[in-house]
């Protein structure tokens, strides 16, 4: 597939097709929709609203389905440093259906400070479930500058 974009004209008439995805999540499960809409030739971006990946660890949030399922998060812990980070977002990345959705249309994550549950709004607003008891070193370390 080839990726596109669309400039919208000046005078606003023109009609555009969004999609919206949100939350998702390794260890849930499958990218079906995300397989479904690479195959949509209308769309001119994808608006991506909540967590584009998640941070816990294999036995965070989604544990029972990613056993069933054995589908685990890389690495295997928490996410806390950068090579952490990079290395959960290449996983999410490596999903072919993923791949599917990225690849013909552009995904916009208009801001992480949307979802409570994003490093953005972590730093005004520490108590998310993960983050509870949370040394502040750790959080500090984890925190983007």
């Amino acid at each position: 597939p080839v990726g596109r974009t669309k400039t919208l004209a000046a005078s606003g008439t023109d009609p555009v097709k969004f999609a919206v995805i949100s939350c998702s999540n390794w260890q849930f499960g499958y990218f079906n929709v995300y397989d479904d809409l690479g195959r949509m030739n209308d769309l001119d971006a994808i608006i991506h609203l909540g967590d584009y990946f998640y941070e816990y660890g294999v036995d965070g949030y989604g544990a029972e389905t990613a056993q069933e399922l054995g589908r685990f998060h890389e690495p295997t812990m928490e996410v806390i440093t950068l090579g952490d980070y990079r290395m959960r977002h290449a996983q999410y990345k490596s999903d072919p259906k993923a791949q599917a959705a990225s690849s013909t249309s552009v995904i916009l994550q208009p801001s992480s400070a949307w979802s409570r549950a994003s490093p953005a709004a972590r730093t005004k607003s520490p108590g998310v479930p993960n983050w509870l008891g949370l040394h502040l070193k750790r959080f500090r370390t984890r925190r983007w500058k």
